[in-house]
């Protein structure tokens, strides 16, 4: 099983690992840069330049073009949270991810991180 998430409420959760091209000061935790997008389909996508539909269709050639095979990254990522900024029900890669690594994982969107 995988987890995503996003930074905000996810302070030192067990197994979180950033897949976004930045992360906020507080998180310390490991990242996974074969997941991060680039900054130019960030920035034509939050431009308007392209739609949600050709930001996954660029963002999947671009985990093609890396040579990145889901079972491997499943196998890999097996038990971890992967975060980046969006809130839950917003568009962002880590749902391309997620619909990318659930024919070999089962994949969850936690919605909010409680620690106590």
């Amino acid at each position: 099983m995988i987890h995503t998430s996003y930074f905000k409420k996810s302070y030192d959760v067990k197994g979180a690992i950033n897949i976004a091209l930045s992360h906020p000061d507080f998180f310390t935790g490991p990242s996974y840069p074969d997941l991060f997008p680039t900054w130019r389909l960030i920035n034509q996508y939050k431009g308007g330049i392209i739609t949600e539909q050709k930001y996954i269709e660029w963002y999947l050639k671009l985990l093609d073009q890396r040579n990145l095979d889901p079972l491997t990254v499943a196998n890999q990522l097996d038990g971890c949270t992967l975060l980046c900024w969006e809130e839950s029900g917003k568009f962002c890669h880590r749902h391309v991810v997620a619909d990318w690594l659930r024919p070999c994982v089962d994949v969850e969107e936690i919605k909010q991180i409680t620690l106590f």
